[in-house]
This record gives structure tokens, sequence and C-alpha cells, in this order.
């Protein structure tokens, strides 16, 4: 299906406009993550309890943010390390030497037991063995993760407290409290 298509079939699913889209292009540390994820996956796999096996997929993505007045889509290619429990961390290429967090999401039930805090340790512990760094890392805050049926809400101040542990900081809030983009700088 052809991207125009495909922005029109969502704006019926999900009910409202979206103005503009855009097609990310893989930068060149994405490219190598992708060359290197599925060696990192078999190795950790190795080391770990059943607990923390990782599941690994890379496929394209389409990303909607909603705005005050209008919604936004993106379509990218990422990477997802899934737990056995679910939970998820999903990550793609974002301008030309940066890295997007797109999606951290661990199911109520299993919150608060340091599942998003593992997650996170593997992603930095993934890029830095790697590229031999980290890259300067970008993600919005929604106040919600997915799309119509698979949405899950949380408040965007929840997702903010979450993402500065792992020393991001607010960019711009110039769309709060619809959205607020995060940045960590390169290491």
């Amino acid at each position: 299906m052809e991207q125009k298509e495909i922005i029109k079939s969502l704006e019926v699913q999900l009910k409202r406009k979206i103005i503009s889209y855009e097609e990310v292009q893989d930068n060149d540390y994405f490219i190598q993550l992708l060359n290197e994820i599925n060696q990192f996956v078999k190795v950790h796999n190795l080391n770990e309890n059943p607990e923390k096996q990782l599941l690994l997929q890379s496929f394209e993505i389409i990303s909607v943010v909603d705005f005050k007045n209008e919604s936004k889509a993106k379509f990218h290619n990422c990477i997802t390390l899934i737990l056995p429990n679910e939970s998820v961390i999903r990550f793609s290429s974002y301008g030309l030497d940066g890295i997007e967090l797109t999606r951290v999401s661990v199911k109520e039930e299993n919150q608060k037991k340091g599942q998003g805090t593992y997650l996170m340790t593997i992603f930095f512990k993934f890029i830095k063995d790697s590229i031999g760094f980290i890259p300067g890392i970008f993600l919005e805050c929604t106040g919600q993760i997915g799309l119509d049926k698979n949405t899950i809400s949380m408040g965007i101040s929840q997702q903010t407290k979450f993402f500065r542990k792992f020393g991001f900081k607010v960019k711009d809030r110039n769309q709060y409290p619809y959205y607020v983009n995060m940045h960590r700088e390169s290491d």
C-alpha cells in the first residue's frame, strides 16, 4: 500500500486529520545497530535467565503524534526488543547521527518492578557495545503509547520522570500538556 493510501486509512481508523508525514531514513549509526542486533541478542540470551531472554523484531512502523490542533505521521524502520512478559523497547534512526526511542512499554501488572529500567539498561549497553559510545537520543512524550485499541494512557509527567532517570531533559514544551520532546546528549 502506498504511503498516501496508508495515511488516508489511518485518518479513517483514528478519526482525525494527519496534516503531514515523513519517511525517516536510516542513518549510519542505526544501520550499524541493525547489523549488530542479532549477535547481541544471541549472546545476551545465553547469559540470562528465561524471564530476561530477549525476542527481537525489526520492521517498519508508522508513528502518529497528536499536537494541539494536528496529527503528524512518521514512517521509519525500527528495532524492537521484547521480554517474555511482553515488556518492550523500540528504537529507530533519528536525523543524521541520532537514535529515537519510540517505545518503552511495560504492562500495568509488571510496572514498578524494574522492567522499564532493565530495558533501558539493555538498550544503552547494546548501543555502547555496538558503536563504542551513546549518540544523542531523542524521544517524544505524548501521554500515551500505541494507537487506537492498543492505546495505553499515562501522564506526560509520569513519562518524563521515568526518562529523566537516564539523563534525558525536556527539550521542547511548546505543545504541553499534549506533547513534549526529550533529548539525551551523546556521551
